[in-house]
């Protein structure tokens, strides 16, 4: 089979302007001699202002960076990629830049293909903000179930001292009564100060549950962490999220936004699972009760730990902070719900959430 020979020129002439990516080429001085038409477009600048032109008559805030990274490319002749800040048309954004030498005319220049990145990159961000506040949330309650905890004790021994002064100031002397009620006295603004303690750790735990749309708040916890789903993994496989969802699936009584950071940790947490990529399948059972489950394909869980994941602190990830599955229990359990986890018999594990039904 026979082919037509093809025409270099005419390749490159074709291939150059449909890349889908911001191209240029500056010279050593740093002034653009080429830019593509998507430049062009993107910033609104005419190609007749680009050419000749430097980052400091265009861009004067992010000049220096730029011109370090020319200057970098030119001097090891090897090429650079880096993540850079865009300033374009008033706002502010992100983008993978791959810089190269690329010899013309005997002189080095700098050819650069941009890529923007700028809702990756946010979306990643703004995922990080929602994980920060999830873990210092957990770290809160954590601490004021520790705080409760102890208060509820000491309130018991205040209360068995006072009861114990009591008994011996009836069989005290007369003149000892003053000195035992001044006590009792202490005792008991000491126990009306760690009742204090419980009421307002009990303050920020007040029902705020609405009906919710079950499937519909799966739908957005999906959305929150795909983009950090989409990536390829640390060994280069991809992940999946297949959702298979009864129609309709019946309401439920919970915290919107706790419900949907508990559903987004269970998926990041099946993406770790699986560093060679896999899938993680989201089912759901009805009957009296509603039963979601989250499962992957990853190792499943070492069998010592299938009974400490849900403790506060306990995690087996270097940087893992151990809070997300004990919040998880704990959202559970205030809406009278339950969390478990099991290894599944073909590899991975799965987590099930049990909700009781707001239509029943």
């Amino acid at each position: 089979m026979s082919s037509e020979p093809v025409q270099i020129d005419e390749l490159i002439a074709r291939f150059v302007p449909s890349i889908p990516a911001r191209i240029w080429v500056k010279n050593a001085a740093g002034a653009y001699v080429y830019v593509n038409q998507r430049l062009v477009e993107d910033f609104g600048i005419a190609r007749e202002q680009w050419l000749g032109a430097s980052d400091e008559q265009l861009f004067p805030d992010l000049a220096r960076a730029y011109r370090r990274n020319d200057l970098e490319v030119i001097s090891t002749g090897q090429p650079l990629q880096t993540t850079d800040l865009v300033a374009r048309r008033g706002r502010q954004e992100f983008a993978f830049v791959l810089r190269f030498p690329l010899d013309l005319a005997e002189q080095r220049h700098v050819a650069a293909l941009a890529i923007d990145l700028t809702t990756e990159v946010s979306g990643l961000i703004e995922l990080q903000r929602v994980q920060d506040q999830r873990y210092q949330a957990e770290r809160l309650r954590a601490l004021g179930e520790l705080a409760s905890g102890v208060a509820h004790d000491l309130s018991n021994s205040l209360n068995a001292a006072m009861l114990r002064l009591d008994a011996v100031r009836r069989k005290a002397d007369p003149k000892l009564h003053a000195d035992v009620d001044a006590v009792i006295r202490s005792l008991t603004t000491a126990a009306e100060r760690v009742k204090g303690v419980r009421n307002f750790v009990r303050a920020g735990r007040d029902d705020q549950r609405s009906t919710i749309d079950l499937a519909g708040l799966v739908k957005q916890a999906i959305e929150m962490v795909e983009v950090v789903m989409k990536p390829p993994t640390l060994f280069g496989g991809r992940i999946r999220i297949e959702c298979a969802l009864p129609d309709p699936l019946p309401p439920v009584s919970a915290i919107a936004t706790e419900l949907q950071h508990v559903i987004a940790n269970l998926l990041l947490n099946a993406r770790d699972a699986m560093p060679e990529g896999g899938t993680i399948s989201i089912t759901a059972k009805v009957t009296d009760r509603i039963e979601l489950s989250v499962a992957d394909e990853g190792a499943g869980i070492a069998e010592e730990n299938i009974d400490r994941v849900f403790s506060p602190f306990f995690t087996t990830k270097p940087t893992g902070s151990g809070l997300g599955l004990s919040m998880a229990k704990d959202v559970m359990t205030r809406i009278g719900g339950e969390i478990s986890v099991r290894n599944r018999p073909e590899g991975g594990a799965e987590f099930k959430l049990r909700f009781v039904r707001s239509d029943s």
